[in-house]
């Protein structure tokens, strides 16, 4: 999340565009602000990252996509529904077990424990940032005092010889390929 996001949302409207939000990881937004909020046309929730979904192997995953009012007439829609074309999936509501488990974090959370999840989040992020920040270079630092969002990057390319390729980072299954100079390895945390 950019703290300039509404603004640059408004721009991109002012000029006829639409924006695509990518909700993949909500966690520097819940309880604090929305797509809607910032101004998003659309954007998709991969419940994995913020809503104790689980993932991994391909699977199983699901989440909702969230559209502006203007664009509900373009959904897709299902068989089951009513809708005679427009079907993107075999089964109406996705995979509907699994979204049990996100309703009972958001249940137990509550408003209160979903907006201190975030603001934990945020605080770690700038934590482990600055701890780390001697050791690596980490790039597109927090500006004008502001607090860095619940992510950071940092270059890990002091730690690859010339004939690496991939790199992988003890955390979950972080790899990350080698592309370009300066930086041939970004490495986003957490």
């Amino acid at each position: 999340m950019n703290r300039q996001s509404k603004e640059l949302c408004d721009i991109v409207h002012a000029n006829g565009g639409q924006v695509y939000m990518d909700g993949a990881n909500m966690n520097a937004q819940v309880g604090l602000t929305c797509p809607g909020c910032i101004g998003a046309d659309v954007c998709h929730l991969n419940l994995h990252k913020t809503f104790a979904m689980p993932h991994g192997g391909g699977g199983p995953g699901i989440g909702p996509i969230g559209v502006a009012e203007h664009l509900v007439p373009f959904l897709p829609g299902h068989l089951t529904l009513g809708h005679e074309e427009g079907a993107v999936a075999s089964a109406a509501w996705g995979s509907a077990s699994i979204a049990a488990i996100c309703w009972m974090y958001l249940s137990m959370m509550g408003p209160d424990g979903l907006r201190e999840a975030t603001e934990m989040a945020i605080l770690n992020a700038n934590y482990i940032a600055k701890k780390l920040g001697h050791l690596f270079p980490v790039l597109y630092p927090a500006t004008r005092g502001w607090w860095r969002m619940n992510a950071f990057w940092i270059c890990v390319s002091s730690l690859m010889t010339p004939a690496s390729r991939w790199m992988t980072l003890p955390k979950g299954s972080w790899t990350t390929a080698s592309t370009a100079p300066p930086c041939p390895s970004p490495f986003r945390a957490p």
